[in-house]
């Protein structure tokens, strides 16, 4: 089994990779890595995780991969997505509640950086959905979009 690094501070997420390794074929072995990434408010999906990869390849021995996600809205097609980070760190909930309203068109896209063999891989998920209220006393605050973001798909968040 091969081992490679999650970069992230963020333990829910170690969990949610852990657990699809589990449930499919991959034999991959997920070591965690909690560094501090720069969070840069920059509208370039390439340029914010380039700059990640540079700063994780200075910490870790083994392949890395590293994930990013933004919430593209079509209420507000002017703002970037991938500040959604941010909104959150400042605005709260309470601040996204006013931003939103339910059923709100978002698209969420998924990026992930895998770094191996002194090469960077890029790879990019595009999900629609809706903003949804509705369980708001069950949000995790670390990982908020997973319970605010309603996949068109399943109905599910």
């Amino acid at each position: 089994m091969r081992s490679i690094r999650l970069i992230t501070g963020n333990q829910k997420k170690v969990d949610e990779y852990m657990g699809f390794a589990t449930k499919s074929d991959i034999a991959l072995n997920f070591v965690p890595l909690s560094i501090s990434l720069p969070e840069l408010q920059e509208e370039n999906l390439d340029i914010l995780m380039n700059a990640k990869v540079e700063v994780a390849k200075t910490f870790s021995d083994l392949p890395f991969c590293i994930d990013d996600a933004s919430f593209w809205s079509r209420r507000y097609p002017w703002f970037p997505g991938n500040f959604m980070k941010f909104v959150n760190s400042t605005l709260g909930i309470a601040g996204l509640q006013r931003l939103f309203d339910e059923w709100d068109q978002i698209t969420a896209i998924a990026r992930i950086a895998l770094y191996i063999d002194q090469k960077t891989f890029i790879f990019d998920g595009r999900i629609e959905g809706t903003m949804t209220f509705k369980n708001i006393e069950d949000i995790d605050l670390n990982m908020p979009m997973n319970s605010l973001f309603r996949i068109n798909e399943t109905g599910e968040t």
